[in-house]
């Protein structure tokens, strides 16, 4: 691999990094509001783009014994612009996992809310029938 290549393999990378970040704004901007469907859709737009940065990143990775010294310096700043876009994807991946965790906290509360209004109906409608089944006998 050459300079030339091993640099738009970089370039295109950083591209894939950037619509992975995209996503990730995309996704904690619509969180509250995107369906099940559309947060399915988003995620498997993000394991594609992952693929094929993945891909990239592991040729890039195994050729650059064949650059020059010179020519690993010059893409430093592409590995510098890298590490930054991941840093912000991991960042506002945190904040999308702090939501997903808060909303399923909220979802578990209402669930044993109801679950102990379910039990407080069937004791009471228990307490009615014994009651009444009592009244009955009686009569």
């Amino acid at each position: 691999m050459d300079f030339l290549e091993a640099s738009k393999l970089a370039a295109e990378a950083e591209i894939l990094l950037g619509q992975l970040l995209e996503e990730a704004v995309s996704l904690l901007r619509n969180f509250d509001t995107s369906t099940p469907e559309e947060l399915e859709a988003t995620i498997r737009r993000r394991e594609a783009i992952l693929e094929r940065f993945h891909a990239i990143d592991g040729l890039v990775n195994r050729r650059l014994e064949d650059l020059s010294p010179q020519e690993l310096v010059q893409l430093e700043d592409f590995k510098r612009s890298r590490e930054e876009l991941a840093r912000k994807i991991l960042e506002t991946d945190s904040l999308i996992i702090a939501l997903a965790q808060e909303q399923l906290s909220e979802i578990k509360g209402d669930l044993a809310t109801l679950a102990k209004g379910k039990n407080a109906l069937h004791a009471y409608e228990g307490s009615s029938v014994v009651r009444s089944g009592t009244l009955n006998d009686s009569a």
